[in-house]
């Protein structure tokens, strides 16, 4: 693009909206300020100027135009966010694979206009063609940018499973994983079949955990974390380990216990216990050690066993998960740890017993 052309689209562009796509705006006076996404703001430091076009943070000091910001949130060079900021002849504001709309001011009228939505982005997903699903998963996939996990033993596994981070900047479908944490969701099979997206650090006053919307791939009474990438290893141990979250099936993984999979942040179904059922006799249930742990694991037993599969408690400290105590122990500890609870908590025919009866009832 020529410096005028680029110069006509900075014309044509609204900052406030274009920054309202990456973060809330409240107005104060003449300005709009909002939570400044350049540093751990608590207070509404970044001031948006509508009419000079420009924004600065009196808190850290980043301050330019639109390009400036989009450049500077992507992470990506001048020429790159102009791209990401191309108006098309209907005026919306195109960004990779799906549209925003903007407000653009119409040449001879003075005012303002709502672009049309031309995207299927309120299309409920329950009604979207499979084919169409997988292709738009395998499309976010493609966007998400590489995360590390925060701990060097850890990261090789998180990488394996495709986890990553999503960008400010998504197509409206996708407007509740931005700027989140991202595990991709497979089935059994390997399909991808959707999503979940868990709060960054310092972002504890968001809800913790977003999913992609139920669908005929994602429903998660039908799937467990983890189950593609341990299928075999489950097979051949005869056994497998059930835990709670995302994250402890990577520690777990991580760790060498392959045979391991997680709920997805939903209580046991049945449609669980019969995918298990297809693939081992045993349940080493470790979940969270905490009191809703506690509870899910005394209702999550007798439920294993009432379906004929032998269920043990694998005990972990108190007010740990399989991720925590991984980060806090290290691999070789946090296995040996394992391997030791499950010595020490192997079912004894009492066990058994009590719990078939309490199934019965």
């Amino acid at each position: 693009m020529t410096k005028q052309e680029i110069q006509e689209l900075k014309a044509s562009l609204s900052i406030r909206e274009v920054i309202g796509r990456y973060m809330t705006l409240n107005r104060v006076g003449r300005r709009w300020m909002g939570l400044c996404p350049f540093h751990g703001d608590r207070h509404l430091s970044l001031s948006v100027n509508e009419e000079k076009g420009s924004f600065v943070c009196y808190a850290c000091g980043e301050r330019g135009d639109v390009f400036a910001f989009v450049s500077k949130v992507e992470n990506v060079g001048f020429i790159e966010a102009v791209k990401k900021l191309t108006v098309d002849n209907v005026n919306r504001l195109t960004v990779d694979n799906g549209q925003l709309p903007i407000k653009k001011k119409e040449k001879g009228k003075g005012g303002n206009v709502d672009a049309k939505r031309l995207t299927d982005d309120n299309i409920d997903a329950k009604r979207l063609p499979i084919e169409k699903i997988q292709k738009e998963n395998e499309i976010f996939l493609a966007s998400l940018m590489p995360v590390g996990s925060g701990c060097s033993e850890l990261t090789p596994t998180w990488l394996d499973f495709g986890v990553g981070q999503s960008p400010f900047m998504v197509p409206k479908y996708w407007w509740s994983m931005r700027n989140r944490l991202v595990f991709p969701v497979r089935d059994e099979e390997g399909r991808l079949v959707g999503f979940a997206g868990r709060w960054l650090s310092g972002e504890e006053e968001k809800k913790k955990y977003v999913n992609s919307r139920t669908s005929e791939l994602y429903r998660k009474s039908e799937l467990l974390y983890g189950l593609y990438e341990g299928r075999e290893a489950i097979r051949r141990e005869g056994c497998v380990f059930l835990v709670e979250g995302y994250k402890d099936v990577l520690a777990m993984h991580a760790a060498g216990f392959k045979h391991t999979v997680g709920l997805c942040g939903t209580i046991l179904s049945k449609e669980h216990i019969a995918l298990l059922k297809r693939y081992a006799t045993s349940v080493r249930v470790m979940l969270d050690a905490d009191k809703a742990g506690r509870k899910g694991t005394d209702e999550t037993i007798p439920a294993f066993m009432g379906e004929g599969m032998e269920a043990v408690r694998i005990g972990l400290p108190e007010g740990d998960d399989p991720d925590s105590l991984f980060r806090r122990l290290g691999k070789e500890a946090f296995a040996a740890y394992v391997r030791e609870a499950v010595r020490r908590t192997l079912p004894s025919d009492e066990h058994c017993l009590l719990y078939t009866s309490d199934a019965a009832d």
